[in-house]
Order: C-alpha cells, then structure tokens, then sequence
C-alpha cells in the first residue's frame, strides 16, 4: 500500500515539475512532509497516552489492593479490639434529682430482680417471663448533666446491689427477705460491665464498617458472665444513634443503616437470653426513632 503511494507520488511530482516547475514541487513536498510528520507526531502521542494509561491502571490496581488489603487488616483488628468497660463506680453521691429518685430505685430494683432471675431459673421459663425490649430504659429530660448523673446512679446502685447479692448468696440468705439499704456493703468488686456509646464510637470510615462495629458490640454484650454478673450499655445522646427515620431522607443512609442493624440485633437478645440491659438517654425524645422508643419500653423522667 505504502509503495503504491510512494509511485503515485513520484508521478504527480514529476507532472508538477513539468507543468509549474521546480519551486511548486519543493512546496508540495514540504507540505506532504508536514502532513507525514503530523501523522508520525499523532502516532506516537496515541502510543504515550495508551502507555501512561496502562501504567496508571496498574498503578490504581496496586492502591486499590493496598487499600483493601488494609480494610481487612482493620477488620481483624477491631474483631479483637473491645468497647472500653468502666471498672469504677462510686458510691452514689445522690446528685438525682428528686423527681427522678423514684424511678432510680424503682430501675435498681427491677434490673437486679431480672439478674436474679438469670441466675435461679431455667431459660425457657424466662422466656415465658418476659422479653428483652422489656429489660431496657430510655432515660429523657431537659438537662444533659442531670441525665448523666441519672444513668450513673442506676449503674451504681445496681452494682451495689449486686455486690449485696453475691455477699448474702455466699451467706445463704433468702434474698427476699432481705434489707437492701445496708450501706455497709461496698462497690469495690465491679459486678456491672458498662460500656457507654455515642454516635462516633460506632461510625467508621469504610462502607459496612458501622454495622460490623454494632454487631461486635452485641457480641461483646452476649459473652459469658460470672454468677450475679451484669451487662450495661448506655448510649449517650442516643437521638443522633437512632434517628427517626423519614421516608425517603435517611432511611437508606449511614444512620438508617445503623439503625436498621441494631434493631436485628435485638433478635440475637431473645435467642440467647441474659442479663443484658441498654439505658440510652436523650434531651430531645421527639427525635428518636419509635421502634427504639418501643424497644427501650421503660420510661423515666429526669
């Protein structure tokens, strides 16, 4: 094809000399040579930008390994990574206020009759007894302090208590028949594990990873506990966790996705019963969710 160009070529050139000279075949010439050159330069700039796109493939290929291959260096670490448990509680320092101290003890009690429960009685009959929604409180009011102060108290008291119930077990004491207000009896032996979250303990910066920290966190709920042990999980400013959902807003978001996954979380709660309880407090309840609000079924109000 290329010597077939090559003869026209030299055809047409000598009919140019013959006809227009030598000056117009020189520029006919020169203007091919452009057109030759132009060509080459296209060539060649297709082959670099074909050569630097490959390379930024495979350049793109390698940071995309990396990066996933970090994603589940991560992943492996926070399964064996655990949400901080307070180890301290003080005596109660009886900062509630007084409309609150009611329903204080009125939680201390209820809470540690259920731990009684779970340690005198067999799973089937406490799952004819009640359900997990019914172990756990929303905490409301107008003052952030105050309800900090609220859950405290309740950590607190049910610690004690717990402590009074290992004490007079050991002693073979019928607990219902039992004076609970002895002041004698010390919080030093952490009988409670409390973990408290907020929203940012939960979120993560890859896709998936919120949902896989709140199973992680049931799981380290669900974990095998001494005799008149007991799990507490408070969730702070819960209305940023549990969001009410519109329709159409945030339901398929970072907030409905967690939302939507620790309410699945509640059926692992009823298959393996135990003495796990959630406290979440909030100063703005018309924001929460309602399936949280039905799920966290007891009310106190600060």
């Amino acid at each position: 094809m290329n010597s077939k160009l090559i003869l026209r070529f030299k055809k047409h050139l000598k009919t140019v000399k013959k006809e227009y000279g030598m000056f117009a075949s020189l520029l006919i010439a020169a203007v091919l040579g452009i057109m030759l050159a132009l060509l080459l330069y296209r060539r060649a700039f297709h082959l670099l930008v074909k050569w630097q796109v490959i390379t930024l493939k495979e350049k793109l290929e390698k940071s995309v390994d990396l990066i996933e291959k970090e994603r589940k260096q991560k992943k492996a670490k926070d399964k064996e990574k655990r949400f901080n448990e307070e180890k301290y509680f003080p005596r109660s320092l009886h900062l509630v206020p007084d409309r609150a101290k009611d329903q204080v003890k009125m939680a201390v009690d209820e809470i540690c009759k259920r731990v009684h429960f779970f340690n005198t009685m067999k799973v089937e009959q406490i799952q004819k007894l009640f359900k997990s929604e019914d172990m756990h409180y929303l905490v409301v009011g107008d003052n952030k302090r105050e309800l900090e102060r609220t859950v405290d108290e309740i950590v607190s008291g049910v610690n004690k208590r717990l402590n009074q119930m290992k004490k007079f077990r050991d002693e073979d004491k019928d607990l219902d028949k039992v004076k609970w207000d002895d002041d004698s009896i010390s919080n030093d032996e952490v009988m409670v594990s409390k973990v408290t979250i907020g929203l940012f303990d939960i979120t993560g910066i890859y896709f998936g990873e919120a949902e896989e920290n709140i199973k992680r966190l049931f799981s380290q709920m669900l974990e095998e506990k001494d005799p008149y042990n007991a799990s507490i999980t408070v969730f702070s400013e819960c209305q940023m966790i549990f969001k009410k959902r519109i329709e159409g807003e945030n339901s398929s978001g970072l907030i409905g996705s967690i939302l939507a996954e620790v309410l699945g979380q509640f059926n692992r709660l009823n298959e393996k019963p135990g003495p796990i309880f959630m406290i979440a407090w909030t100063t703005l309840p018309r924001y929460v969710d309602s399936a949280i609000k039905r799920r966290f079924f007891n009310l106190i109000t600060v």
